[in-house]
């Protein structure tokens, strides 16, 4: 069970545990680990996505083909559901690790599809039927692109033998990624091809003007492309360095512990102080109005000392 189901099933049962309890006790949330959670995954998510969008722009940006490159790019999403179905059936969930395994894939989703079309392609220049094309171009790369797609499994598959939390971590974002790998090859050999039949019917074979240039001066487009990747290095000044990634939901908790045998009375003036002056430097706002007090297994009592959520 994930983390958000425990939240959701505890915050339907809060009104009917209200009404079990005095009314003169109050029960309400110190912490939602939901916050964080949703907030990653949307972060991740939104990553994916963008990851998709540079993906397929790229490949328009160099096949020059928008029937190519719709084909291309239709594999990517049916591959992240068809991984994510088997994930499922694993008994999985959709969490950070699996996202991550998806997001992390989604570059290298296109390899296939991408070798099938251009082989394709290549095939329609030697001025052959396009069935005759597409048939001799996906005959041609089926163990190629085969023994590629499993070398890039295979990397993942020590991840399996890992034990401890590690286990638990990484087994689901391997999955994700080999799931979706070998998705993105059954796609490459049936819907690419079925795809490209009725997607490059009127296909024409004019002169790759661009291509011709590029093949005619090397030098520059190398001196262009080094250029470029030096370039990218000015970048480095505007990248954080942490041990962990910045979260964008800021959920934290300060609990003070009180000595034995004390009884849960309002905070004095040195409390409030404290709590106060955390929540300014945090720059956090105190969602819950009042101070909560909380029983410890040992019989100490604790108090949330200036603990506030803010997002």
């Amino acid at each position: 069970m994930s983390t958000l189901d425990i939240v959701d099933r505890i915050k339907t049962m809060m009104p009917t545990l209200r009404n079990l309890v005095p009314p003169s006790l109050n029960i309400d949330p110190v912490a939602d680990q939901s916050l964080f959670v949703r907030a990653s995954v949307q972060g991740v998510l939104r990553e994916a996505l963008i990851a998709a969008c540079l993906t397929g722009l790229m490949i328009l940006l160099f096949l020059g083909n928008w029937r190519a490159t719709l084909i291309i790019a239709v594999s990517i999403p049916l591959s992240m559901i068809t991984s994510i179905i088997a994930l499922s059936a694993l008994g999985q969930t959709i969490n950070i690790m699996t996202l991550g395994g998806l997001a992390l894939a989604v570059g290298i989703l296109v390899d296939d599809a991408t070798v099938a079309i251009e082989n394709i392609n290549h095939q329609l220049e030697q001025d052959k039927t396009l069935e005759q094309a597409i048939l001799d171009g996906a005959h041609q790369i089926a163990i190629p692109t085969l023994v590629s797609t499993l070398a890039i499994c295979i990397v993942f598959v020590p991840m399996f033998l890992l034990t401890g939390v590690a286990h638990y971590l990484f087994i689901p974002l391997a999955e994700a990624v080999v799931f979706a790998m070998l998705a993105s090859y059954f796609f490459s050999r049936t819907l690419v091809p079925t795809l490209a039949k009725y997607l490059l019917r009127y296909h024409h074979k004019p002169a790759d003007l661009h291509h011709e240039a590029r093949v005619a001066r090397p030098g520059l487009f190398v001196t262009l492309f080094l250029a470029c990747c030096c370039a990218s290095l000015l970048l480095l000044p505007f990248i954080g360095r942490d041990f962990f990634p910045r979260r964008r939901c800021r959920h934290d908790r300060a609990d003070q512990r009180a000595q034995r045998g004390r009884d849960r009375a309002p905070p004095d003036g040195r409390e409030r102080r404290a709590g106060e002056g955390a929540r300014r430097r945090l720059g956090y706002v105190d969602t819950a109005g009042r101070r909560r007090a909380r029983a410890s297994v040992d019989g100490d009592f604790g108090g949330d000392a200036g603990a506030g959520a803010g997002q």
